[in-house]
């Protein structure tokens, strides 16, 4: 197995590990985590007399031996095997069948890593340089997200297997279906649900409440009707809508060579960007919210995620 680490010149980091040394007839605590940082209160790392041995009062006092120096992990590998053993959990799995794709250096734009918070987690954003681990496990890959020094790995979900060159963009993660034949790609700084389908991906959160405010995009796939056109997908899309204001804005275009139509501000909470395309009998419908239109918080995290999305769309045949 291959793996790649790279790490930006400035943000060389060496994972420090502190070896303490076993005395001959004395306990000695052990934790499958790695050694325990002493906190505030403890003070210094004091060895203490067992209280089945008391001491001579004649004994005198010698000094203890050096401890040995052990070379510390490289810190990719020591955030590879937390990313490993993470995952091993969440799928229950073996960590032995689950490896590292890749381990390549990546800014993040907040605290988060660009992910959604847990609660109680604050997203400060400023620019965090990390680590992206790629893993692979029963056939399918997912990614990690990690600050430099390791102290925080984060799981973002999982991403294509295989993915084709087209798909693949620096700064992007892609998304690849070879049952439905397409592949995409969405910025980094977004996240992808845990569930392989239905798609749906969320970037930065804005504002506080376990539901902020956040640009995505969801991704539903229907087999179109026998004889239905493009535009009479839309217009069926639009009546089930009912009496509502309709999009100010239909605009015809392409992805992939295959004709689509974008719909803006189609009515819901805030108002969505909605695109429809057709291919090999199969209507795609993508959903961005909120309309850049309508919001202006998240206005540029949502172009962003059109942009990158629409212009890296390919359908099969795909060369991997």
């Amino acid at each position: 197995m291959n793996i790649s680490r790279k790490m930006s010149d400035g943000f060389k980091t060496q994972l420090t590990f502190l070896a303490v040394l076993t005395l001959a007839g004395l306990p000695m605590a052990c934790s499958s985590t790695g050694p325990v940082t002493p906190t505030p209160s403890e003070g210094s790392l004091v060895f203490t007399t067992p209280t089945n041995v008391l001491p001579s009062a004649t004994a005198t006092s010698t000094a203890l031996p050096t401890p040995e120096i052990i070379n510390p992990a490289p810190v990719g590998s020591v955030i590879g095997d937390a990313a490993r053993n993470d995952l091993a959990s969440r799928l229950g799995m073996d960590i032995t069948s689950i490896s590292v794709a890749e381990i390549v250096s990546q800014d993040w734009p907040d605290a988060c890593l660009g992910l959604a918070p847990v609660v109680g987690q604050e997203c400060v954003k400023n620019n965090v340089p990390g680590w992206r681990v790629v893993l692979n496990a029963a056939g399918h890959t997912h990614e990690y997200r990690a600050t430099a020094d390791g102290k925080l790995v984060s799981y973002s979900g999982p991403v294509g297997f295989g993915v084709p060159k087209v798909c693949t963009i620096t700064g992007t993660s892609p998304i690849y279906s070879p049952e439905d034949g397409y592949c995409f790609a969405y910025p980094v700084r977004f996240h992808r649900n845990d569930d392989r389908s239905p798609i749906g991906i969320y970037g930065p959160a804005y504002g506080p409440g376990p539901e902020p405010l956040c640009a995505s995009l969801s991704m539903e796939i229907t087999d179109l009707a026998d004889g239905q056109t493009l535009n009479g997908a839309v217009d069926a899309f639009l009546a089930r809508l009912g009496s509502v204001t309709m999009p100010q804005t239909r605009q015809a275009f392409t992805i992939d060579n295959e004709p689509a139509i974008m719909l803006e501000v189609v009515p819901g909470m805030f108002g969505s960007r909605d695109v429809f395309v057709i291919h090999k009998g199969k209507l795609f419908h993508l959903t961005f919210w909120p309309a850049p239109s309508v919001t202006a918080e998240t206005a540029v995290d949502v172009e962003d995620l059109y942009q990158t999305a629409i212009i890296s769309f390919n359908f099969q045949p795909l060369s991997p």
